[in-house]
């Protein structure tokens, strides 16, 4: 069950998950549920209904009640996000730790005042880590966060936050965006107000899809480890599916920071 199958990082984790899924003897149906709580109810009662053998959640979300779903509790693992109140495996990459290797960089560039356009954290818990860590290695180097946005993860939402950015009296030097695609919405709306990037002002996205690498300017982004994800979450899946008893244990993978154009260091 994915919230968008355009999503470019979404569709790099199904890649991972199916050619795994196929190695085993497993078809994958993926529903695109676009967030919405109705479908969501619809497509897991096949689940319900045993007309499929598992369910991989890439939402972070469960798709009934929680007391509901424990009575007729199929084999689940949770993709990318950590499924709030149910105990079931998760493969994600480390955000948290990840948020802070961004700041760190954008500190040793000589960057002071860093804002945060941050995903959607009171609902998903990649955006919930990634902004902890944004706000936790700020305040253990004496600094207070310049600015934060809480948003979507589109290209949509990044151009709403370039538009308030422009108003700031104090713009932040440099700007961690939540995922690539916020990035982009970011740097797209400030060339289109005059501003460029990393001129004006220095920008780190997450997720490294495809087209970080060949935008303008090239982005430089936390590059997330798309096929190992999907892989290593159907191997979950598998050992649960095999020993309902004992659940795996949760993965989270390392997420590598990719240096390219879109920072650079501040000028004196």
């Amino acid at each position: 069950m994915v919230p968008s199958v355009s999503s470019p990082f979404f569709s790099q984790v199904m890649r991972g998950l199916e050619s795994t899924a196929a190695k085993a003897g497993y078809g994958i149906l993926t529903a695109n549920t676009a967030d919405d709580t109705i479908k969501e109810q619809q497509l897991f009662s096949y689940v319900q209904q045993k007309r499929a053998d598992a369910v991989l959640i890439l939402g972070g979300r469960p798709p009934v009640q929680k007391d509901e779903l424990l009575d007729t509790m199929p084999p689940i693992v949770a993709v990318n996000e950590r499924i709030i109140g149910l105990d079931v495996p998760t493969v994600a990459v480390d955000g948290f730790h990840a948020a802070k290797e961004v700041i760190r960089y954008l500190m040793g560039l000589g960057h002071t005042k860093i804002g945060h356009i941050s995903g959607p954290s009171d609902r998903t818990s990649s955006a919930a880590d990634r902004l902890e860590g944004y706000q936790e290695i700020l305040s253990d180097a004496g600094l207070e966060p310049s600015w934060t946005f809480s948003t979507e993860y589109n290209m949509e939402s990044g151009a709403l936050a370039a538009r308030e950015w422009i108003t700031l009296p104090k713009r932040p030097t440099a700007v961690f965006c939540s995922c690539d695609e916020v990035a982009f919405g970011f740097n797209s709306a400030l060339y289109r107000n005059g501003f460029r990037v990393p001129r004006d002002v220095s920008v780190v996205g997450f997720d490294d899809v495809p087209l970080a690498e060949f935008a303008i300017p090239s982005l430089t982004t936390i590059r997330q480890p798309h096929l190992e994800i999907g892989v290593q979450a159907v191997k979950l899946l598998l050992q649960l599916m095999q020993n309902p008893t004992e659940p795996p244990q949760s993965i989270y993978l390392k997420g590598d920071l990719i240096i390219r154009e879109s920072a650079h260091r501040l000028s004196k």
